[in-house]
């Protein structure tokens, strides 16, 4: 049993993926990023016992050869480009495939392993958007996202819940929320200091 940790190189990533490995779980990171020293010194002793692969959630076979050779039961996905309006401009295409057809590739290879157990989607705030009138906001209120990364948020975790719904995935998604702290940097997937 394992666990596939898209993006988990990544600033939250790399807390659930340290958290994994504390509790004794084995984990795959699977990201573009390369372990850098920040990480390596925030894992510390958890260093050693992830197993670090290269890819691209873009690419649904490479992310099914290693999850089946690995033996992976579940899947956390945080793969995303949480760009600033520059970047949206200059690669939007690269920023919907990544956000949201790799949530499309990440379902499809949960699909075809044996023995599954969950798919957690890590999702964020900026899937509901801003500029709501009411006092309370909350997973009823309907977005009101504007850029790239909360519309393709947004989309992803509906198409993850209705994954569910067709094939009997147990999937779940959770909406991160002023995110602040230590690992916060500059990686492929983001810009540092980024509006999401």
């Amino acid at each position: 049993m394992a666990t596939l940790l898209t993006g988990a190189n990544g600033w939250v990533p790399s807390y659930i993926m340290r958290r994994l490995v504390q509790r004794g779980e084995r984990v795959i990171s699977f990201d573009l990023m390369p372990p850098d020293e920040m990480l390596r010194d925030f894992l510390d002793d958890c260093f050693s016992s992830v197993t670090f692969v290269q890819g691209d959630v873009t690419n649904q076979q490479q992310m099914l050869d290693i999850a089946r050779r690995a033996g992976v039961t579940r899947i956390i996905h945080a793969a995303a480009i949480t760009p600033r309006v520059d970047r949206e401009r200059e690669e939007p295409q690269r920023i919907i495939d990544v956000n949201l057809g790799g949530t499309i590739n990440a379902l499809e290879v949960a699909r075809q392993l044996p023995d599954f157990e969950r798919f957690v989607y890590i999702c964020s705030i900026a899937a509901i958007g801003g500029g709501h009138d009411t006092d309370v906001v909350d997973e009823e209120t309907p977005s009101r996202a504007a850029n790239l990364y909360g519309i393709t948020k947004h989309t992803s975790e509906r198409i993850a819940l209705r994954y569910k719904e067709l094939f009997g995935l147990d999937v779940v998604s959770m909406r991160p929320a002023s995110v602040y702290g230590p690992m916060e940097r500059i990686t492929a997937g983001s810009t540092q200091g980024a509006i999401c």
